[in-house]
């Protein structure tokens, strides 16, 4: 049965608000080539203290299927993360994979 409580309190205990908005797109150009790119945007805004934290993703994908049960892909993906007030835990990073994936 479903239930419902709304405390009244005040927030008294540390946390984060998380937004996350998220758009991809994919075509299959080819019978067996699919391609793909995506982009992301996160935003975590913490209570009681003035830390909020960003990070903005933007990515790249292929696959390749020799048949329906193994293909090779490859993803490409670019982070780009900030913080307030502490800019040290600021960083970039870029990331590529490369492999095989088997279905049974």
């Amino acid at each position: 049965m479903p239930r419902r409580h709304i405390s009244k309190r005040p927030w008294t205990r540390p946390g984060a608000v998380d937004h996350f908005f998220q758009l991809g797109l994919q075509q299959s150009f080819w019978r067996y080539l699919v391609l793909g790119v995506y982009s992301s945007y996160e935003v975590a805004n913490y209570a009681g203290v003035s830390q909020v934290d960003q990070r903005t993703k933007l990515g790249a994908t292929a696959e390749y299927y020799f048949n329906p049960l193994m293909s090779a892909y490859a993803r490409y993906e670019h982070t780009d993360f900030t913080s307030s007030p502490d800019p040290s835990a600021d960083f970039i990073e870029d990331e590529i994979r490369i492999g095989l994936k088997f279905r049974r």
